[in-house]
Formats: C-alpha cells, sequence, structure tokens
C-alpha cells in the first residue's frame, strides 16, 4: 500500500488553471524549493511549490504511517487544516481537504480516481434540408483516393537511381520549360528557350 499513489486536486491561485497531479509519497509543501526535502529515508520526495506568502518555506509533509495516509504540519506560521479543522498531524481519507495557506487541495486515493475516457467522439449528422440532428443519416467515411501517382514508382525502390530524378517533359529537350536540381540553390529552376528570351529583347 506504501507505493500507492495519490491525487491532489486544486485551483492555481496565479492562473485559475485546475492542478491534478498525481504523486507518490512522501509529499512535501512549501513556499521555497530548496528548503523542501529532496529525499527521506532513501525514498525521493514529492516536491509541490505553492506560491503564496501565507505558505512556509516548508510547510506540511504528507507520507505514510503504518499503513495510513497522514499529513505531518513542519511547524509552519499558518497551520495546517484537514477538512476545515486545524491538525498537527492528522491521517487523510479518501476525499479530504487539505488547507495550506490559501490553497485549498482534495486528496483523492488513486485507487478511486475515474480512468480517462477513451471512447471515441460522437458525431451529431444534420439533415440539410431541415437543419435538425438526423440519426438516420448514415456516417460518412472517409474518402481515400484508389489510385495515386504520387509518389513516383521509382521514389519506392529502396534505392532510387540517380538518373530517375532528372524528368524531362515531352519534347525537345533543348525547349524544356523546368529542369531539376538547379546548381546554386538546389530547388526549381524555370527555364525559357533561348530564342524566346532573344525575341522578347528585340521587341
Amino acid at each position: 500500500m506504501t507505493n500507492e499513489q495519490i491525487q491532489l486536486s486544486w485551483d492555481d491561485l496565479a492562473t485559475g488553471e485546475r492542478r491534478q497531479p498525481r504523486l507518490s509519497m512522501p509529499i512535501a509543501f512549501g513556499r521555497e524549493f530548496a528548503r523542501l526535502p529532496a529525499e527521506l529515508r532513501g525514498v525521493r520526495v514529492s516536491r509541490m511549490l505553492l506560491n503564496s506568502n501565507e505558505v512556509s518555506r516548508y510547510h506540511a509533509l504528507i507520507d505514510w504511517e503504518q499503513d495510513h495516509l497522514v499529513v505531518i504540519d513542519q511547524g509552519s506560521v499558518n497551520g495546517v487544516y484537514v477538512n476545515g479543522q486545524p491538525q498537527t498531524r492528522s491521517v487523510l481519507a479518501n476525499g479530504d481537504t487539505l488547507q495550506i495557506g490559501p490553497y485549498l487541495i482534495t486528496v483523492t486515493f488513486a485507487a478511486n480516481v475515474p480512468a480517462p475516457d477513451t471512447s471515441p467522439p460522437s458525431t451529431i449528422h444534420f439533415n440539410a434540408n431541415t437543419n435538425l440532428p438526423d440519426p438516420t443519416l448514415p456516417i460518412a467515411q472517409p474518402l481515400t483516393p484508389l489510385t495515386s501517382n504520387f509518389p513516383p514508382l521509382a521514389f519506392q525502390a529502396q534505392n532510387v537511381a540517380v538518373q530517375a530524378l532528372h524528368l524531362k517533359p515531352p519534347g525537345d529537350s533543348r525547349q524544356n520549360c523546368t529542369q531539376f536540381g538547379g546548381e546554386r540553390n538546389g530547388g526549381l529552376i524555370a527555364k525559357r528557350p533561348l530564342s524566346k528570351f532573344v525575341r522578347q529583347h528585340k521587341q
């Protein structure tokens, strides 16, 4: 039982976000990270920072004692409250509310934490004529092209010959409009026939 995790839930006073970490014992609470113990009895401590001047540098500790989960006040200025009652050492039960400074922290044993919902999201289909939900409409399946010309067959081989990468459009190779593999930028270079270029500049 001493390896069991618990979930702590509280609202972050600075951001308003809901915090719900799942932690292993022991758990230390305080205002200064450096003042919280890193290890107890050779076991790594989960250190929780609570940013408030009402929280002492090292305020409280949650740990196992004889298969009971207990919270122990570490000589804090403002004390520790369990379900609204001041306590220096108290056994915690599932669902208890722990108050440290302005923070109200709900304790939930991991075995009682609901599993996350992994079911696919539901879909509501609307009738195009009535603009109302219609459960009789068939579920539209995603369209997948039966055939595709991409990537080219040459790219599907494990070893691609360099000659296969030099694509030439039909017709006279001297009149090509696009050439792959530019010498200076390595990208696509658009080329026009020299005869067109001369004609345009003579006009």
